[in-house]
């Protein structure tokens, strides 16, 4: 009696290999988009956090107690009307994606000359994880993580 030994596989086995190879290439390729969307969220976090921190350093600095006006924040004056954050931060970040974040004083068209000082601000920036427009939103009283 003779046996006959295979030398190779058969085409079932071979398309059932290659199926299963394109399934976890094309499930670990969807994570990863998800974890880079998320990586950048979390630097946009970071880097309003590092934007509250500076804006509360000028304002422990100032007279007056306020904080900069919309038209001088990024400026590097330290005191003054048009004082901004530009020497309390070692460059304003910049948003992963390349737009700028959104900072507006409060209330709106303050001067800080006189009575009309910025006495609150926020910043703002869009989340790729979060639907919508200005996802997250950092005040005085609200840090960056809880956005």
């Amino acid at each position: 009696m003779r046996v006959l030994y295979r030398a190779g596989f058969t085409l079932i086995e071979m398309i059932v290999v290659i199926s299963i190879i394109t399934m976890l290439i094309g499930g670990s390729a969807l994570g990863y988009g998800r974890y880079q969307k998320n990586a950048r969220d979390t630097r946009r976090r970071s880097d309003l956090e590092q934007i509250r921190a500076a804006l509360e350093l000028f304002r422990s600095n100032q007279v007056n107690s306020n904080y900069p006006r919309l038209a001088t924040w990024t400026s590097n004056t330290a005191t003054g009307p048009n004082a901004g954050i530009g020497s309390y931060i070692n460059g304003i970040p910049q948003n992963p994606s390349g737009a700028a974040y959104s900072y507006a004083a409060v209330p709106a068209g303050c001067t800080n000359v006189g009575a009309s000082l910025c006495t609150s601000y926020t910043v703002t920036t869009d989340l790729e994880l979060v639907a919508g427009v200005n996802d997250c939103t950092v005040t005085p009283l609200i840090p960056a993580p809880q956005c």
